[in-house]
């Protein structure tokens, strides 16, 4: 082969080169796939189906949580008027529980819940996002997700035991769930999960 074949077969491999370099392709023998594995696809899908829950939950709650609350101050109004309305396991029938000053107590109770819920979570948003920087964001979503059982368990225990909680009892609800959050810290931690999946797949 002449001195000038050889040179311009070496000019025509490094040309090829840059220009493989340039559209971020590589070589078949060292090609490495940087498309992300069916593990971490299916953990990616997991992670934003459960931030879609969330979102989700949180309403299917409302429905539940108010009709509790009702019970609650339904059982107060006929304790005083009429016991017996209340059944031996301290139902009452639902239509005649729409009487206004249980409905003035409903209003009020739910309106208190909901400002309350919101004020600690925004409030511990932030220590949530610190705990998910310097721990990992799968601490803050475990946290989260215990605050939250924690939050429906005591609902849902003031609303059973109504001969020993008293009503206003249900305000604590919020303030035990400091720890964790609720809404706003789940979507924040599950997407924080998202995003450090995704970087770990580009690092590949």
């Amino acid at each position: 082969m002449s001195p000038l074949t050889h040179s311009s077969t070496a000019q025509t491999e490094a040309e090829e080169t840059r220009s493989s370099d340039v559209s971020g392709e590589r070589p078949a023998d060292g090609q490495t796939s940087g498309a992300p594995s069916p593990r971490r696809l299916i953990a990616l899908a997991a992670l934003l189906l459960y931030v879609a829950l969330v979102s989700i939950a949180a309403r299917l709650m409302e429905l539940p949580i108010s009709r509790a609350v009702e019970l609650r101050y339904c059982q107060k109004y006929y304790l005083a008027h009429d016991p017996s309305q209340i059944g031996r396991d301290g139902n009452i029938a639902e239509d005649i529980c729409k009487v206004d000053e249980v409905q003035r107590g409903l209003g009020w109770m739910l309106g208190a819940l909901g400002t309350l819920t919101t004020f600690c979570d925004i409030l511990v948003t932030a220590p949530m996002g610190v705990v998910a920087d310097g721990l990992g964001p799968r601490l803050a979503l475990l946290l989260n997700l215990s605050a939250s059982v924690v939050y429906l368990c005591w609902t849902a225990a003031v609303g059973k035991f109504w001969t020993v909680f008293p009503i206003n009892a249900l305000l604590a609800a919020p303030f035990l769930s400091l720890y964790g959050g609720g809404s706003c810290v789940a979507k924040m931690a599950g997407l924080a999960m998202v995003t450090e999946i995704a970087q770990t797949d580009q690092r590949l």
